[in-house]
């Protein structure tokens, strides 16, 4: 089969769960640069994790001898694999969007959190398949890369929780959150490489690694379905652009709407005029015509 074919094979699960990730963020839709960033160095991510394997696998080898096996096993992938990848994988999270402006979101965490998983899946899905061919890829699909999208999304889960506890100034609170950040996601993942490593003397071991994926399945469409639905901003003073929001304009009045008030007469206090008491002059007595004697009238 040819290696382009291949390649579409381990890339494209990754990449449509990615894009699942981005398109379930209702609130904001993450920058899809910042989001190839991260998940261009989860893939990168794994040489570190390599690194640190071949660091602490001799020390955990040295511990243990052929009595003790089943201890060694238990070592080998809850701390010599699980725990160096998801410390890989968060370094990440931590270095690149930690501080970031975009990440002003709680469910900012789950998305960055599984682009950083799912970029280090997809490195490590072609690997397995141009070594083992088409059907690993397939069985892949459904297997190791829901796996460590999972791992990813519990990760990111208390990673969103630990910025808000960092803004409301519960720096125990975050603490103990990013150190979940770690935990939670290193004990599933060691648990399911565990139960892969045992079918030996295990008889019920894959049975019971089927059904501790379908669980984790489960819990991981619960975790994003109730932090979506309660998503919200970290800094309540910023919008989702991480930026004060710009005040809305004051809508102005048409002119032809507008009209002076008219203008109200100003209303003056005056007195009423005083009464001046005059005296009135008493009435005088027509005069009489005088009466003159006449010596000719008898």
């Amino acid at each position: 089969m040819s290696f382009e074919i291949l390649l579409a094979v381990a890339l494209i699960p990754p990449v449509a769960l990615l894009i699942i990730m981005w398109r379930v963020d209702k609130l904001e839709h993450e920058p899809i640069p910042l989001l190839l960033l991260v998940a261009g160095l989860g893939a990168l991510s794994g040489l570190l994790a390599l690194v640190l394997e071949i660091a602490v696998d001799q020390p955990i080898a040295n511990m243990f001898d052929s009595t003790t096996y089943a201890y060694y096993l238990i070592m080998d992938n809850f701390v010599g694999v699980a725990l160096m990848e998801e410390i890989s994988k968060m370094l990440v999270v931590m270095l690149v969007v930690w501080r970031h402006k975009q990440f002003n979101c709680r469910f900012d965490g789950l998305v960055y959190g599984a682009a950083s998983s799912l970029g280090f899946a997809a490195l490590e899905n072609v690997k397995y398949v141009i070594n083992y061919g088409f059907q690993t890829g397939l069985v892949r699909a459904f297997t190791a890369i829901p796996g460590h999208l999972i791992f990813g999304i519990f990760m990111g889960a208390f990673i969103g929780m630990a910025k808000c506890s960092k803004y409301a100034g519960k720096k125990g609170k975050m603490n103990l959150q990013l150190f979940l950040a770690i935990l939670v996601p290193t004990l599933i993942h060691g648990y399911y490489d565990y139960l892969l490593s045992v079918p030996a003397y295990m008889g019920d071991a894959y049975a019971l690694w089927i059904g501790f994926l379908i669980a984790m399945v489960i819990a991981s469409i619960i975790l994003i379905v109730v932090m979506a639905k309660r998503d919200r901003l970290i800094d309540p003073s910023l919008d989702v652009n991480g930026q004060a929001p710009t005040p809305a304009p004051v809508a102005a009045m048409p002119y032809a709407a507008y009209q002076m008030p008219t203008a109200q007469p100003a209303q003056v206090y005056v007195p009423q005029q005083a009464q001046v008491y005059a005296p009135q002059p008493t009435p005088q007595p027509a005069p009489q015509p005088v009466q003159y004697y006449n010596p000719n009238q008898q």
